[in-house]
């Protein structure tokens, strides 16, 4: 796992050392803030790095002016956090018997990523409950968020990547990790 050794992507296939003195860095954790590992956290400007076992990633060699995205992402499957209470929970929420009490359920309970809560988050959350799918067919297993993010319920414009104009110095920016479908985990 790297963390801190990351080499500056220049151009097209070039790897180079870093040159700026700018980092960006910070801890992912699941909302009860549990470390999350092996991360993968792009920048569009750097070499992909992985979070440690403690959740922590660096971006270093950063140049002032940078213009960069960020994205951390996760495609390990977490299949066995998800269970018929997580159905239970989704199901009492769209019959409006029950209310999510925090955005981040809202994020994994919309397991077919429209930024809605409907019926067809609840098919496919029981087809992958029943083992008929393996994941979910228009989402990731994971989402991430800025730890940082104002909330709204239900959160709108919900921000996954963090986009940098016009880089001026290091930045500490933690982000929130998700698991799509296990909304009982995700009450914060």
């Amino acid at each position: 796992i790297i963390t801190n050794a990351v080499t500056h992507t220049i151009g097209e296939g070039y790897v180079g050392e870093p040159n700026g003195n700018i980092t960006i860095s910070g801890i992912i954790t699941k909302p009860d803030e549990t470390p999350v590992d092996s991360v993968f956290v792009f920048s569009s400007d750097n070499c992909p790095i992985y979070t440690n076992s403690d959740g922590f990633y660096n971006i270093i060699g950063l140049d002032t002016g940078q213009v960069l995205s960020v994205a951390p992402t996760k495609s390990l499957f977490q299949k066995e956090c998800i269970t018929i209470l997580d159905l239970v929970k989704l199901s009492r929420v769209i019959l409006g018997l029950s209310s999510f009490d925090h955005p981040y359920q809202s994020i994994a309970g919309d397991v077919n990523n429209t930024e809605t809560i409907t019926t067809f988050d609840l098919l496919e959350l029981r087809k992958l409950i029943l083992g008929i799918n393996d994941g979910f067919s228009n989402n990731v297993p994971w989402r991430f968020v800025e730890k940082d993010a104002f909330w709204t319920l239900p959160p709108t414009n919900w921000p996954f990547i963090l986009d940098i104009n016009n880089l001026t110095q290091s930045q500490v920016v933690d982000w929130i990790a998700i698991a799509t479908g296990d909304v009982i985990s995700e009450d914060a």
